[in-house]
């Protein structure tokens, strides 16, 4: 039987001592257990601010990326790119082209032009081009459908919308004067692509919006 001196300890001191002695923990064992409750805590904040900064990183660089998307699309609305992008796709059509018909508000071209609607890659396929003029509120937009003549399906074809204001398409002869050139082609028939062949649109102010000539593969 064991036995313990009282008389140099208060109720509250023997209390104490008699719980410490039944669970077998000592002070120094709660104090450390406060100090790492204390390191824990610690921790968590440092994890937090870790994360927190990899978030912030990476927020940065969307709005930089979002930034550099919308440079991008202001310099390919510019006027000057909207006219080389509308040139240079006339020239590629006019050029796999071997025939077309032409009225004051429709260029239609056959030939061999086709592209892959996904991947934009060339495939010489048989198609059809046709530039027309749609009426919307008023105003004449310049549209381009391109259609693929081997490929029976309702995916074979492709509308892309170019350009507004256009009141008209003219082709001609580069050495005739613009207004020399016909509305509308002689006959009903698709008529032979020339050697030589120059395609205009004017603007509702008659001013030209875009003048392309191909000559056996030459553009001026």
């Amino acid at each position: 039987m064991r036995c313990f001196a009282f008389s140099d300890l208060t109720p509250l001191q023997l209390v104490s001592r008699y719980i410490e002695k039944a669970s077998g923990i000592q002070s120094t064992d709660l104090s450390m257990a406060r100090r790492a409750r204390s390191g824990m805590t610690l921790i968590e904040v440092l994890a937090a601010a870790v994360l927190v900064s990899l978030l912030m990183a990476g927020l940065c660089g969307i709005l930089t990326g979002l930034h550099r998307q919308r440079v991008a699309l202001s310099t390919l609305a510019t006027p000057e790119a909207w006219r080389y992008r509308l040139q240079q796709q006339i020239e590629w059509d006019f050029k796999n082209a071997r025939r077309l018909h032409v009225r004051s508000n429709q260029l239609t071209l056959v030939g061999y032009g086709s592209r892959d609607f996904r991947s934009g890659m060339p495939t010489q396929r048989p198609s059809e081009v046709a530039y027309f003029l749609v009426p919307v509120n008023g105003e004449r937009w310049l549209v381009r459908r391109e259609s693929h003549l081997d490929e029976l399906t309702n995916r074979n074809s492709q509308i892309t919308v170019l350009a507004s204001g256009i009141s008209e398409i003219r082709v001609g002869r580069p050495e005739e004067s613009i207004n020399d050139y016909v509305p509308t082609l002689p006959g009903i028939d698709l008529s032979p692509v020339p050697a030589k062949v120059r395609c205009v649109m004017l603007k509702e102010d008659d001013t030209l919006a875009t003048d392309v000539t191909i000559i056996r593969g030459v553009t001026w």
